[in-house]
């Protein structure tokens, strides 16, 4: 021949006087003409091609890679997420939020009324336990039930009001206390008991 050819995007030629070129091994890639080497892919993106690859690929969402000269991406672990494409890490789940999915492609679930989450990165939201609750979505904590209310339940979404002839001075309680013998209450939701008035009783 009166010339040589020049070595086309996804392949490359390292030494003179040869042959042929070689394709971009797997990791790699080469967008240019007469090339030498085949440049490494960067963080977030990858090349799986046994046939010389032009460009590497970015990654999908809800995977990542952190590594250069990767030939493929990982899913995101659950309590992450990924949205965007390309990228080298996942996103943690915010205070509120949760997922047990892994390769999530969206923002985690928010947390429903009756539980919560406090750190980033949680699988689950966490209930909250008795004598609490959480009337709200997307809520990093639970609030204690007010004195007269009380809540036996875990992941409440609301606390119950003593009855009549019950009450409750403290908060975060669980039950509600029946008056003692001599007092008594007729309405609901209560701190204490009224002394009957002289001239009448009361029994448990």
């Amino acid at each position: 021949m009166s010339y040589c050819i020049q070595c086309t995007p996804g392949f490359y030629q390292p030494q003179q006087g040869q042959s042929q070129c070689l394709p971009c091994p797997i990791g790699t890639a080469n967008s240019l003409y007469s090339q030498s080497i085949c440049t490494s892919c960067i963080s977030g993106r990858y090349s799986n091609s046994t046939i010389g690859a032009i460009d590497c690929l970015p990654c999908s969402i809800g995977q990542y890679q952190s590594s250069s000269g990767s030939t493929n991406c990982i899913d995101c672990l659950s309590g992450n997420y990924q949205d965007l494409i390309g990228q080298s890490i996942c996103k943690l789940c915010s205070v509120g939020t949760a997922s047990n999915i892994t390769g999530l492609n969206s923002t985690c679930l928010n947390c429903y009324p009756g539980s919560f989450s406090s750190l980033p990165g949680q699988t689950n939201c966490d209930l909250c336990i008795s004598g609490q609750f959480n009337s709200l979505y997307k809520q990093t904590s639970c609030q204690s039930c007010i004195a007269g209310t009380v809540q036996y339940r875990n992941g409440s979404e609301s606390c119950d009001n003593c009855l009549a002839g019950t009450y409750q001075s403290n908060s975060a309680q669980l039950y509600c206390n029946p008056c003692p013998t001599g007092s008594y209450v007729e309405a609901s939701a209560q701190t204490q008991c009224l002394l009957c008035a002289i001239g009448k009783f009361s029994k448990n």
